[in-house]
């Protein structure tokens, strides 16, 4: 946009000028030729400055500055990618960004510990850690030695957490993965179970002993008396009337994600989800195509039901 007058109104400004500065030099040179006197003199000479004065102001325009306003930034945009290396602690949206140009490398992160799972394969505690307590938040996921999940499940949900992993080439739903990651902060004491030392039996041998062969006489056999039994009758008790067990509440299981899903109750009981499941504790049996199937995690449903989340790239399946 151009701040410049009008091209016509300085146009017209110059013609008027010219005109007037004409008419005033013509009156002056009459007046010294005819006599006019110092009046004419003077009246001309007043004229020529107003003819200058308004030629000068046609180009006095003083343009003004011009006011941009600032971009509107769209908060519910995707955050892009940085191609910047990591360095110093972060915060889980950041680290998103800049997932893909640090992949390899040791990043640490902080923000809101919000869950932690547990996996058989490859074994692990997967302590999630987001922006905020919302189901959408930027998340890294950092998968940590299995010797922190009794410690890990004592954490509250909200607190902060501080932790440090390597990039993991595959993502999981859009978030990092951190391999071989620990836990900064607060401090986690991991715990493994104590070997136990078995004492070796003392091996003992017994001396070899000399057999003779026995002898056996011919054995002579009675007919055996048989007695009739005698049969009581059976009393049979009244038949108690039995309620049928109402089954315990529970709600309805989802699943995210790849693979086929099934739910397995301490009984040995198996539910194929998404579906509605009893309440209780199960564990989260997963089949990805081309791979048999494998126990991944456990979860615990109940009133309000479950959503179970799972990546086919790296075999897991998680409660959300």
């Amino acid at each position: 946009m151009s701040d410049d007058p009008p091209k016509g109104s300085r146009a017209g400004k110059f013609a008027l000028a010219g005109c007037v500065f004409f008419l005033v030099v013509a009156a002056l040179a009459a007046g010294l030729i005819f006599g006019g006197g110092v009046i004419i003199a003077f009246l001309g000479g007043v004229g020529a400055f107003g003819a200058f004065a308004l030629l000068a102001s046609s180009g006095s325009d003083v343009s003004q500055p011009v006011v941009v306003p600032p971009p509107v930034v769209d908060a519910s945009a995707p955050l892009a990618t940085s191609s910047a290396l990591i360095d110093g602690v972060v915060s889980p949206d950041v680290m998103n960004a800049g997932r893909v140009a640090n992949v390899g490398r040791l990043v640490t992160v902080k923000g809101m510990f919000t869950s932690v799972t547990s996996q058989d394969s490859p074994p692990s505690a997967n302590l999630s850690v987001q922006v905020a307590d919302e189901f959408k938040s930027p998340q890294v996921l950092c998968l940590a030695d299995l010797g922190f999940m009794d410690a890990a499940t004592k954490l509250t949900r909200g607190s902060e957490i501080t932790v440090q992993g390597t990039v993991a080439d595959k993502d999981f739903f859009g978030g990092t993965l951190l391999d071989k990651c620990t836990v900064l902060s607060p401090a986690l004491v991991a715990t493994a179970p104590a070997a136990v030392e078995t004492p070796a039996e003392p091996v003992t041998t017994e001396p070899v002993v000399k057999t003779e062969p026995v002898k056996t006489e011919p054995v002579k056999t009675e007919p055996v008396k048989t007695e009739p039994v005698k049969t009581e009758p059976v009393k049979t008790e009244p038949v108690v009337k039995v309620e049928p067990v109402k089954a315990a509440a529970g709600g309805k299981v989802t699943v995210e994600g790849e693979g086929s899903v099934v739910l397995i109750g301490a009984d040995g009981k198996r539910v194929k989800v998404p579906g509605n499941v009893p309440a209780g504790k199960y564990e989260i049996e997963a089949t990805f195509e081309g791979e048999p199937a494998v126990v991944v995690g456990k979860i615990t449903v109940g009133e309000s039901g479950a959503t179970v989340a799972c990546n086919a790239n790296m075999g897991i399946c998680r409660p959300k």
